[in-house]
């Protein structure tokens, strides 16, 4: 994943900045004590004071913020670090869910396809007693095969019913022409 040479590289730089603030200190502190050590008095001397004194202070303040911006991106570092374990737990309950669904739509496919296999023995059993003449029989055959398709179209809405709602439109378009059939 790209993101985490990125953080790396964030709190590399964090840690960059916060050396770079501490040679800034060092180096502010240098500067003023050795300009102390210069022999020399006068007006001259007090102002080149005051003027590394305010670059001293100018400096420090440098460093400070510097110092502030590397907590920043720790900080921000942690933070992406976070959501992306939060991103990560989220994608994995979203697999198994995803799961879950592709298994009860292979157990309705499952349990449809037979249920059309025993609607179509019904259907060739209906064929055969009306092919045979016998009048009876094909009325018993029908009364059956519409029975079998109006149960086989209660499991189907039943277990239709039993997922959980999807939001694609499709799904939704087929679960109502499904409950809008009626059988013979």
């Amino acid at each position: 994943m790209a993101i985490i040479p990125d953080l790396q590289a964030l709190r590399e730089a964090a840690t960059s900045v916060e050396r770079t603030a501490e040679d800034v200190d060092t180096d502010a502190g240098g500067v003023t004590r050795r300009l102390e050590m210069i022999p020399w008095q006068g007006p001259r001397r007090d102002r080149v004071l005051f003027m590394a004194d305010v670059a001293v202070v100018t400096a420090r303040a440098q460093a400070e913020a510097e110092r502030a911006l590397a907590r920043a991106l720790r900080e921000l570092a942690g933070a992406v670090e976070r959501e992306l374990q939060e991103l990560a737990v989220l994608a994995e309950r979203a697999r198994r869910h995803l799961e879950e669904l592709l298994s009860r739509a292979r157990a309705l496919v499952t349990r449809a396809a037979q249920e059309l296999a025993d609607a179509a023995a019904g259907a060739a059993s209906f064929v055969w007693e009306v092919a045979t003449g016998d009048v009876a029989g094909a009325v018993d055959a029908a009364r059956s095969l519409v029975q079998r398709a109006e149960e086989a179209l209660r499991s189907i809405t039943f277990r239709l019913h039993g997922l959980p709602e999807p939001y694609d439109p499709v799904w939704r378009t087929l679960a109502r022409e499904i409950l809008r059939w009626q059988p013979l």
